[in-house]
């Protein structure tokens, strides 16, 4: 589980922007909502050697958005989901 909480934008609006995310007033700060995703991470030993291993990875399960806002949490200025990922493998280590 990562949480993230409310924070000031650190300057990202658009790659290679140079703003700030304090503006002159607060009305114009724009910060990023707090929020929880969830991430699992499985790992099952096939064999008595431990030379099989079957590797399960699900991300962002809930596919909780990253918002930001403009001065107040009335006023959204971004949001973006990013949907559930999975990767599925196959380890076999030589000895």
């Amino acid at each position: 589980m990562i949480y993230q909480s409310d924070a000031l934008s650190p300057g990202n609006p658009g790659i290679g922007s140079s703003e700030s995310g304090v503006g002159v007033i607060p009305e114009q700060d724009y910060f990023d909502q707090a929020s929880y995703r969830f991430d699992v991470a499985l790992k099952q030993k096939m064999d008595k050697k431990g030379r099989w291993t079957v590797l399960l990875n699900l991300n962002n399960i809930t596919n909780t958005p990253e918002r930001s806002f403009l001065g107040i949490v009335d006023r959204l200025r971004d949001e973006e989901f990013y949907g559930l990922t999975a990767d599925l493998g196959l380890v076999f280590k030589f000895r």
